[in-house]
């Protein structure tokens, strides 16, 4: 009778150790599933600034495209070299 009162207490504490450690798990669970969304975010974030950077890198590359042979036209309006520093 002893025995069993003892391995029922045993058991008691197992079942309370038990809900302990998946009452630790599931709340670092969550901390690691908000942890996963804020990188998400900022993945999402830093992608669309690198989109937004290409696009304008591009807008950038087209003037200097136009701003030279802007350079190059009125250089050749004033009967001078040049042109080629860009």
């Amino acid at each position: 009778m002893e025995e069993k009162v003892e391995e029922e207490s045993c058991r008691n504490e197992d079942s309370k150790a038990n809900a302990r450690v998946v009452e630790i798990f599931a709340s670092h669970h969550e901390a690691w599933r908000r942890e996963e969304k804020r990188m998400v975010d900022q993945i999402h974030s830093a992608a669309k600034e690198i989109a937004y950077l290409r696009a304008k890198l591009v807008e950038l590359e087209r003037s200097k495209v136009k701003l030279k042979a802007m350079v190059e036209e009125l250089t050749k309006e004033v009967g001078g070299e040049g042109g080629d520093a860009w």
